[in-house]
């Protein structure tokens, strides 16, 4: 009998629970979608572009939220961005289980962020992409040498040649 009363109440706190989690995602979403018409509506609110990608990027799992970005977020003038561009960009190394869409989302914003305003974007991406590349060009020439041969079947770009 007291198994049956606790199976009931346990049933009840997984129903509030689900409730619970449920209004979290109606309002996260009803938050995203507000900041981005705040966005849309004008230049006196561009701050609010920092708490937009905040809610995006610690909520990138939910699939509704990518979608609003993907629909509506690109709509933003991609100036407005900017500021926001070397959290953007180390998001871009991270990897996500399921396909979800982020980083589809955040691909197409920075490729747009970066046709738009090159000087202020590439610099990033390409400190980002080269990030690894010190180690290998401050090495003694032999070490160098040995490297390159140990690593012979793998194809060096004419970048990577001119560079050494």
């Amino acid at each position: 009998r007291y198994t049956v009363k606790v199976q009931r109440e346990l049933e009840l706190d997984e129903c509030a629970l689900r409730a619970l989690k449920e209004d979290r995602k109606r309002f996260l979403c009803k938050a995203v979608e507000n900041y981005i018409n705040c966005l849309l509506s004008g230049e006196g609110h561009d701050m609010w572009i920092f708490r937009l990608c905040s809610l995006w990027l610690e909520n990138s799992g939910v699939s509704e939220v990518n979608g609003m970005m993907k629909r509506d977020g690109m709509k933003i003038p991609s100036y407005k961005f900017l500021p926001l561009m070397y959290q953007l960009a180390a998001r871009m190394g991270t990897k996500m289980m399921g396909g979800l869409g982020f980083h589809e989302v955040l691909n197409n914003l920075i490729s747009r962020i970066s046709m738009d305003h090159p000087h202020h974007t590439l610099f990033i991406i390409l400190a980002l992409a080269n990030a690894n590349k010190d180690e290998f060009l401050t090495k003694p020439e032999a070490a160098r040498r040995s490297r390159i041969t140990k690593n012979a079947p793998k194809q060096s770009s004419q970048l990577d040649e001119d560079r050494t």
